[in-house]
């Protein structure tokens, strides 16, 4: 339920980028100062999981980020494949007349 909450006010600009280091830090120290909550487990062990933890999700954004953009650069060039394909199809079944005088850009002649 904090997870949803935080993921909520992030969407919604309540939480900028400082503000999520200041609750990382203070979750830090609460777990480095309270030892219920590291479950019996070491410091360097928690120290070492939350660091390769946020690392891999970073790495994870990042992919994702990358993917994302790939296909929305794919969605752009078939679009425009499209397109073009749709004034040759015209134009070789005559229209070309028509193509020409409503849109002077697309003149193959």
């Amino acid at each position: 339920m904090i997870l949803g909450g935080s993921i909520y006010a992030q969407s919604r600009r309540w939480i900028q980028r400082t503000d999520l280091l200041i609750v990382a830090s203070v979750t830090l120290g609460m777990v480095l100062f309270f030892p219920f909550l590291r479950y019996s487990l070491s410091i360097e062990i928690v120290l070492v999981v939350t660091i390769l933890a946020g690392a891999s999700m970073v790495a994870v954004t990042a992919l994702f980020r990358l993917i994302y953009g790939l296909l929305s650069r794919m969605k752009v060039d078939l679009l425009t494949i499209n397109s073009c394909l749709l004034i040759i199809k015209n134009y070789s079944n005559g229209y070309h007349e028509q193509i020409e005088s409503t849109n002077p850009q697309f003149y193959l002649g």
